[in-house]
């Protein structure tokens, strides 16, 4: 609601007509808006994901490479 609010102004500002929920739902400022914030919280999301991962597996038992470490030192 906030964004269509903010179209509206932005629409009056230039001296043309406001514009309905659908026909801001549907215009291309909205899926602009939508995918800007989709791509940051996706962004986030990947680099806790890989911190995360990262940091618990880290010296793990797993990630020793296969055949750097003979049988005894396992």
């Amino acid at each position: 609601m906030s964004g269509l609010a903010d179209y509206n102004d932005g629409r009056l500002a230039h001296a043309a007509e406001p514009v309905g929920l659908l026909d801001y739902v549907t215009s291309a400022a909205f899926a602009v808006d939508v995918a800007e914030n989709w791509k940051s919280e996706y962004l986030q999301f990947f680099l806790y994901v890989f911190a995360s991962v990262w940091v618990l597996l880290r010296g793990s038992p797993e990630s020793k490479r296969a055949g750097w470490e003979t049988d005894e030192d396992q």
